[in-house]
């Protein structure tokens, strides 16, 4: 199918560097720009496989992908999904099936990927991001910089993929927006996460039923229940809200304007 002025036909197998696997892609490639490379057009379709993101320090995971591309050397948008069954944390937590679907835009003459969105689930929670993985001027490889957002995430997927407890010390809604930041490096990922955010979590019941005991006593205080008239009242498991804003840095989080009621 070779021809002046036409595109060509091709099927590839590639080795990603990292995470290391093998991807299988075909679709269409030209004509050739000879007077601007990088507006060459470039489409079709893409299967990754086998992708272990073990190679990252901190993190662990058979990662597959699957998806379709289109454009021009410089500028390709590409639209596709993630698969990665058994994602975790390596400092404890239990591993989750974890799937997203993404838009991206990667400029194919220096690797810079725009994220505009990735759509993350786990268990019952789910996250959108917005961002890139791009060189920043002066340093060596490339800097994760991403916006995150959830509603309605639950508390106990996340202790349950950060503490990994199969009993969580906490349970309930959580929204929360976080800046993270990863910059390049053989560090830890959790040892160089950055975040800044705030968070609020709506009608969390704690676990411990000596906890939930006290937060009841403490209720009923605050409704003018005395202790000689809280044996007659019916058991009731009450329910708190906590919010505010927190930073992540070096692997110390740190709290600010902390806010808690009953």
């Amino acid at each position: 199918s070779v021809a002046p002025g036409q595109p060509m036909a091709f099927d590839a197998k590639l080795t990603n560097a990292k995470p290391p696997g093998l991807i299988d892609s075909s679709g269409n490639f030209g004509p050739w720009q000879r007077d601007d490379p990088r507006a060459t057009p470039v489409s079709g379709s893409y299967n990754f496989q086998n992708a272990n993101l073990g190679v990252f320090k901190g993190i662990s995971g058979t990662l597959a992908s699957t998806g379709k591309y289109s454009g021009v050397l410089q500028h390709i948008e590409v639209d596709g999904a993630t698969d990665t069954p058994n994602f975790a944390l390596k400092r404890g937590g239990q591993p989750v099936h974890l799937r997203t679907t993404f838009h991206s835009i990667v400029n194919g003459a220096d690797g810079d990927t725009i994220l505009d969105p990735v759509d993350a689930r786990f268990l019952n929670t789910e996250f959108v991001c917005q961002g890139g993985v791009v060189h920043v001027d002066g340093t060596p490889g490339k800097t994760v910089s991403l916006d995150a957002l959830t509603k309605g995430a639950r508390m106990e997927d996340i202790l349950h993929l950060v503490t990994g407890d199969n009993r969580p010390l906490l349970t309930g809604a959580v929204d929360f927006q976080t800046k993270i930041a990863i910059p390049p490096g053989n560090e830890d990922v959790l040892n160089k996460l950055q975040l800044d955010g705030r968070f609020q979590i709506v009608s969390a019941k704690f676990t411990s039923q000596e906890v939930q005991r006290r937060l009841l006593t403490l209720s009923e205080r605050a409704r003018g229940i005395t202790k000689k008239e809280e044996a007659a009242e019916p058991q009731q498991t009450v329910a708190s809200n906590l919010n505010g804003r927190f930073k992540l840095d070096g692997g110390v989080v740190s709290f600010s304007r902390l806010g808690f009621s009953v």
